[in-house]
């Protein structure tokens, strides 16, 4: 029988369960085990207190405490069964307890048990489930068992042997992370590891992901166009030579430096040309499948001055018209320019990477294509889900493409990080529900993550009661924790934590507005306020997230009987 005793630590009941092959897989040694069959199949106590009289001091047994009088303490066993024995002087125990017991001393007829503490319990559980493996109790394996222990999972030989080959695997790992990629049924990978250690420190949002990526894309654009490795190298290698190019007049070699100064050319039209082909692949991959938006005129963005500037780079004369007059959308800008042979030369796009308000505009091409507006965030659960579905494609696309391009290993990884980070989010989803938002807002951008605290089996069978934590990073409000619990459909409380007085001033100030608009949709609201210095213990990924559901576990109403090997 394959027993779990993952509630032992808590001092709550002990579950057992039968495997079909009735095969011993967790605390119980397969000698305890024969013991208690013949406890379990018996109708009498008799077989009880035979096994029990022929237990010796040292050897443990479970059951639950169903009276206590005198020095004597009545122990309910599997099948109903109870025995009676006395307890050392001294020790208080209490009715409806369920406790791993010690046998004292089994003299002349009377059994002497003393009941264990929490870690005399613990390293009994520990050390019979690593004897039942047949598995050397040594410290990795004492950690092992705990780590599964302290989350519900079962300790049998097939989970530790499996928890200990990926520690072996990936030594550098946290202990808990593996256990809890092995709960949630998420692949134990390097990539998956790194994602919950990320998650773990807040460090995994989307939007800065997003932002380093769009960084470190225009730093490989100026180093291509500006040649900085290969042409240089070139050049030096002629100035040895004394084939500079700079210096042809009256140099003996005259050929060989003009070869050399069209091969240096001939590198920098080439790199160019490289650095438009990864341009017009990544805005038409980016652009595909997204509605263009009409609001999203060039004069939203840019002043007058800089309307003029970029229009002096570009060659198409009628393109340039529309630049100045600021009402072409950045979508046809984007696509006119680099899909259009004659739209801008070589010289101008050198000049066009290396410009801060073309730097501006690709960003608000990266906020229209692969974040969220507030309207899409409430719009509906499928505008979520098609966000998700585009910004994967989006990310494949372009990490399909940029390997295929001269770019730079660290923007390859940047862009192998967020596909990454997906992933990760859909395999979580499996199991629990949450999701990230990079939302852009009018005049500003933030990060939005939403965990619900409950998971889906739960969520099923009660969809009335929600609770959730909205963390959002804002560039005006700064971090910002709204803790929302909704019962029974409309009764809705809401807790704000913000990260200074100034910010719950100006919650204040505003909360009657939100008040009003949920009101109006059925709402009856709570509101409370307090600065992250008030409240009790900021949020904890795991503890408060991944591991919430362990303490709900339903009670358990079977027990075991162990002796000592």
């Amino acid at each position: 029988m394959e027993i779990n005793l993952s509630k032992l630590f808590n001092n709550q009941n002990i579950n057992t369960n039968q495997n079909p092959e009735g095969e011993v897989s967790s605390t119980s040694l397969r000698e305890s085990a024969n013991l208690l069959k013949n406890v379990v199949n018996s109708n009498n106590s008799e077989n009880a207190i035979t096994v029990l009289k022929n237990m010796l001091a040292g050897d443990t047994f479970s059951g639950l405490v169903t009276n206590v009088s005198e020095g004597s303490v009545e122990i309910l066993l599997n099948q109903n069964v109870k025995i009676n024995a006395s307890l050392s002087k001294g020790v208080n125990i209490s009715k409806g307890e369920n406790l791993t017991f010690m046998v004292e001393d089994n003299q002349n007829g009377k059994v002497h048990i003393r009941p264990l503490d929490s870690n005399g319990q613990a390293n009994t559980v520990i050390n019979r489930a690593l004897e039942a493996a047949n598995l050397p109790v040594n410290e990795k394996n004492i950690n092992i068992v705990k780590e599964l222990l302290s989350l519900n999972m079962p300790i049998n030989k097939e989970t530790i042997t499996n928890l200990a080959r990926q520690m072996a695997k990936f030594p550098e790992a946290n202990l808990n992370s593996l256990a809890n990629l092995t709960r949630l049924n998420i692949p134990i990978n390097k990539e998956n590891i790194g994602q919950f250690e990320a998650y773990k420190q807040f460090d995994a949002k989307i939007e800065q992901s997003l932002n380093t990526l769009e960084s470190d894309f225009f730093k490989d654009l100026e180093g291509l166009i500006n040649n900085k490795d290969q042409a240089g190298n070139l050049a030096t290698k002629g100035d040895a030579q004394g084939n500079n190019p700079s210096n042809l007049v009256g140099n003996p070699n005259e050929a060989n430096a003009s070869a050399l100064g069209e091969n240096v050319q001939n590198l920098q039209n080439d790199n160019l040309a490289n650095a438009r082909d990864i341009l017009k692949s990544t805005i038409n991959n980016l652009y595909n499948g997204v509605a263009d938006s009409k609001d999203n005129t060039l004069d939203t963005f840019l002043s007058k001055e800089s309307l003029n500037n970029l229009a002096s780079l570009v060659s198409d004369k009628e393109l340039a018209s529309q630049i100045k007059e600021g009402s072409i959308t950045t979508r046809d800008l984007f696509t006119k320019l680099f899909n259009s042979e004659n739209a801008l030369s070589n010289e101008n796009l050198a000049k066009l990477i290396g410009d801060k308000d073309f730097k501006s505009l690709f960003h608000e091409l990266i906020n229209e294509t692969m974040k969220l507006s507030p309207k899409e965030v409430g719009e509906s659960e499928d505008a979520i889900n098609e966000f998700y579905n585009k910004l994967k494609k989006n990310v494949d696309e372009l990490s399909k493409d940029l390997k295929n391009l001269n770019i730079s290993p660290q923007t390859e990884k940047n862009v192998d990080n967020l596909k990454n980070n997906i992933n990760f989010m859909n395999e979580l989803n499996r199991n629990l529900m949450f999701m990230q938002m990079p939302i852009k807002f009018s005049d500003s951008e933030g990060n939005g993550e939403l965990y619900v605290f409950s998971n889906k089996k739960n969520l099923k069978y009660d969809p009335d009661n929600i609770s959730a934590m909205l963390h959002l990073d804002m560039e005006n409000l700064g971090p910002l924790d709204i803790y929302v619990k909704l019962t029974n459909k409309t009764n809705l409380s809401t807790n704000f934590v913000l990260e200074s007085d100034e910010m719950l001033d100006f919650i204040y100030e505003h909360i009657d507005k939100l008040e009003k608009r949920l009101s109006e949709l059925g709402y009856d609201t709570h509101f409370e306020m307090k600065t992250n210095d008030e409240a009790a213990k900021s949020f904890d990924f795991v503890r408060d997230f991944i591991e919430r559901d362990l303490n709900k576990t339903s009670p358990i109403e079977t027990y075991i009987f162990d002796t000592k090997a």
